[in-house]
C-alpha cells in the first residue's frame, strides 16, 4: 500500500481467485461427465440384458405357441372322433390321445432385469420414454397371460374326463392289449364332456392369441432398443 502497488495485488488476488474458481468448475465438469458415462454405461448394460430376457421369451413364446396348437389339434380331433361315439368299440384310443395331450405348457417369461429395476428404483434409468414405456406395456402383457394361466388351471378338465374314461379299465387294456369298450357312465357323461371340451378348446385358443400377441411386442421391443441405442446395442 506504502508504494502504491494496491491495484497490482488487488488484481493478482482476483486473478487467482478466477483460476481456483475455473479450476473448481473443470474438477464438477469432469466429475458429472464421469458420473453420466457411469449413468449411460449402466443404463446400456441394462438395456442389454432387457434384451437378452427378451431374446429367451422368444424362444419360450414360439415353442408353447407350437406345442400349445398341437394340443388344441388333439382335442379337436377327439370331440371329432365323439361324433361318431356310438360306432366306438374301443376306448383306448381316445384315452390314449387325452392323455398325451393333457395340460398345457406354462409360460414364464425372464423377468430378473425388470424385476432388478423395479425394485431398485432405477427404471428411470432408462433414459427413452418409448423404451421405458414400452418395456410397461410389454409386461402388462405377460401379467394378463399369468391370469389367463391361472384361470386355465382352475378348469378341471381332468375331472371330466373322469366322468368319461374308466381310467383303470383302459390303462389294464393298454397293457393287456384288450379293447375296452366305453360303459353306461360315458354315454351318460358324453354331453358334459363335448361341452366342457368345447370350453377347454377356446380357452387353448385364447392362450394362443394372447402369446402370438405378446411375440409381436416382444419382436417391437427389441426393434424399439435397437433403435433408440443403434450402436452400443446393435449386435
Amino acid at each position: 500500500m506504502e508504494t502504491g502497488k494496491t491495484g497490482k495485488y488487488f488484481k493478482y488476488a482476483i486473478g487467482e481467485i478466477v483460476l481456483v474458481v475455473i479450476g473448481i468448475l473443470i474438477a464438477l465438469s469432469i466429475n458429472n461427465w464421469n458420473e453420466e458415462r457411469k449413468t449411460r454405461l449402466l443404463e446400456n448394460s441394462y438395456n442389454q440384458s432387457i434384451k437378452n430376457d427378451l431374446k429367451g421369451d422368444h424362444e419360450t413364446i414360439e415353442y408353447i405357441i407350437n406345442k400349445t396348437k398341437l394340443v388344441i389339434e388333439a382335442h379337436e380331433l377327439f370331440m371329432e372322433q365323439l361324433k361318431s361315439f356310438d360306432t366306438i368299440t374301443d376306448s383306448r384310443p381316445l384315452y390314449a390321445l387325452m392323455m398325451d395331450n393333457n395340460g398345457f405348457p406354462d409360460l414364464k417369461v425372464g423377468d430378473n432385469t425388470i424385476e432388478t429395476l423395479k425394485n431398485s428404483g432405477n427404471i428411470e434409468i432408462i433414459s427413452s420414454k418409448p423404451v421405458r414405456q414400452y418395456i410397461q406395456y410389454y409386461y402388462d402383457t405377460v401379467e394378463i397371460i399369468y391370469l389367463q394361466q391361472g384361470f386355465m388351471n382352475s378348469i378341471n378338465i381332468n375331472y371330466t374326463m373322469g366322468k368319461f374314461f374308466n381310467y383303470l379299465e383302459c390303462e389294464k387294456g393298454i397293457e393287456n392289449n384288450t379293447k375296452v369298450p366305453f360303459d353306461d357312465r360315458a354315454r351318460e357323461n358324453l354331453p358334459d364332456t363335448y361341452a366342457s371340451l368345447i370350453h377347454w378348446v377356446d380357452n387353448l385358443k385364447w392362450y394362443v392369441t394372447l402369446l402370438e400377441r405378446l411375440d409381436k411386442r416382444n419382436t417391437a421391443l427389441i426393434d424399439l432398443i435397437n433403435s433408440n441405442y443403434p450402436e452400443k446395442l446393435n449386435d
